[in-house]
């Protein structure tokens, strides 16, 4: 399970705050939140120049791409975010789905 990065919380005054799912935090990540999540998982950014543009956003529609298109994903993943093995490929895939749904 992954541990989102540390975010300033707004105490509000007789209620208790209100719940953001895991997507609505993602929404929120910039780059350097995906390059933690990349490396926390297994896969550093390095010198792969896609994969240090990935900031939330991108990660969601990359996750959307997953679902309406499956073969321009994981041919994008393989070439474009450069993960040679099929191996890589299902791991980050099986990170993305757990991420994102």
């Amino acid at each position: 399970m992954y541990i989102f990065p540390a975010a300033s919380q707004t105490q509000f005054l007789g209620s208790a705050p209100p719940k953001t799912t895991t997507n609505e935090k993602v929404l929120q990540w910039k780059k350097e939140d995906v390059a933690k999540w990349l490396q926390d998982i297994g896969f550093a950014v390095g010198d792969n120049n896609v994969r240090g543009k990935l900031d939330g956003p991108l990660l969601h529609m990359l996750n959307e791409l997953r679902r309406e298109s499956p073969e321009f994903f994981y041919n994008s993943v393989k070439t474009d975010l450069g993960f040679p093995t099929v191996i890589e490929v299902l791991q980050f895939t099986r990170e993305l789905k757990e991420l994102l749904g």
